[in-house]
């Protein structure tokens, strides 16, 4: 897959967003994250990641975050986070493990891909 997302994203043209307003995620809210807006070259980014996933088999956990469900956001860190009008690139996807060792806990970048269409 890191072949085939190299391939798509050599082509494809970066996309670009402005953080929006705050918003709690999670079951019991308990997740600040910042809404980013969603532009015609983010969602077309999105769905054609997605679409090429689920050509490779990709089964999504939870299917109605995608494509007329993608919510774009960030998650606000205790040091870092985006405040409303920041201007967002994105330059690149990273695909990242979020059970590395079966730990929910933590994060591992697998790979990052440039964006460079």
């Amino acid at each position: 897959m890191i072949k085939e997302l190299t391939k798509l994203l050599s082509t494809h043209k970066q996309a670009t967003s402005k953080a929006a307003d705050d918003k709690l995620f999670g079951d019991n809210g308990q997740i600040r994250v910042v809404l980013l807006e969603r532009t015609d070259d983010l969602v077309r980014l999105h769905n054609d990641v997605i679409e090429l996933l689920q050509k490779g088999g990709l089964t999504l956990s939870d299917p109605q975050f995608a494509h007329n469900g993608f919510l774009p956001h960030s998650t606000v860190q205790p040091h870092t986070r985006l405040n409303a009008g920041d201007k967002v690139d994105f330059d690149a996807l990273s695909i990242i493990d979020m059970f590395p060792d079966q730990d929910p806990y933590q994060r591992k970048v697998l790979a990052t891909i440039k964006i460079s269409g």
